[in-house]
């Protein structure tokens, strides 16, 4: 994914934004604490229509980095077996290119994602999603998927620990222009139990924009495939975001951050497509 660096000063000016989205700053001050100052990682806020909640996503490499990532779960009340996951992980890609995002509300830190960035083979992703206790029949999906976009490795892996205990493993795929058309990307999601319906917001943004999707991402809970397919567009405008929500709260929501910061253009929008629901956007802004 894109790297986008961050700064302490820009990070405090995000205080009044976060608590008037109802996170409170005692919530999302530890992991700047944690992460922001030592690491001088990518900082990232970004903001889910559907959850209601922020994130905070900062990049790292190296043994201390993922030492820092398992006490912050630990301490927020992930399960012990999440954090082994992300830590059994880490030792795969030598705790290298790894991000780490929290998930907040109201209520306070609901999830942490640990992600890691490689060129990874199509088998070796294979192997990974096994281990975590994928199936058949997901593995199957992931693949299929490679097939379909003309992908020979996806770009990252990344598994979501939920306070509650949820696990969720994540693949992506780069989609590269010329060889990924749309023609293949809705072929992909018909895999993934998507009708002509749930493509009508899509192709609403795609009628007003000349932009392509840059990452496909599948997702797999507790070891079963999510239904759905997710999408995500790097610097789109404000203006293109919003028609696609039917609730102006969401809109309003969503935006906050590109405003608060005073950005034209988000860095990256992603929508998340599920059968027979309305699209959920999560909008990412550089802090």
């Amino acid at each position: 994914m894109t790297q986008i660096h961050g700064t302490d000063c820009g990070f405090q000016e995000l205080r009044v934004p976060f608590e008037k989205l109802g996170v409170q700053w005692g919530v999302v001050a530890p992991f700047w604490e944690t992460f922001g100052r030592d690491c001088s990682p990518s900082m990232v806020v970004s903001v889910d229509s559907r959850l209601g909640s922020i994130g905070l996503m900062a990049e790292g490499d190296g043994q201390p980095y993922i030492y820092r990532v398992a006490q912050f779960m630990e301490g927020v009340g992930v399960p012990e077996f999440g954090i082994q996951r992300v830590l059994a992980r880490s030792k795969y890609f030598d705790a290298q290119r790894a991000s780490f995002t929290m998930q907040a509300d109201h209520r306070g830190v609901r999830e942490c994602s640990t992600q890691f960035s490689s060129a990874i083979e199509i088998d070796v992703a294979h192997a990974l999603l096994a281990d975590a206790g994928v199936g058949v029949d997901g593995v199957g999906l992931m693949e299929a998927m490679a097939e379909l976009l003309n992908q020979e490795t996806i770009d990252s892996i990344a598994t979501r620990a939920a306070t509650s205990g949820h696990l969720t493993e994540s693949v992506c795929f780069e989609l590269n222009e010329p060889e990924t058309d749309w023609d293949s990307i809705r072929s992909a999601g018909v895999l993934c139990g998507l009708s002509d319906s749930d493509w009508a917001p899509l192709d609403a943004f795609r009628s007003s924009s000349s932009k392509c999707p840059a990452y496909a991402s599948v997702q797999y809970r507790n070891g079963n495939v999510m239904p759905g397919l997710k999408l995500s567009f790097e610097d789109v405008y404000g203006e293109l975001v919003s028609p696609i929500l039917l609730d102006d709260g969401q809109r309003e929501w969503v935006d906050s951050m590109r405003a608060s910061l005073g950005r034209a253009a988000h860095c990256r929008v992603d929508f998340r497509l599920c059968p027979g629901i309305p699209v959920a956007v999560t909008t990412h802004n550089a802090v």
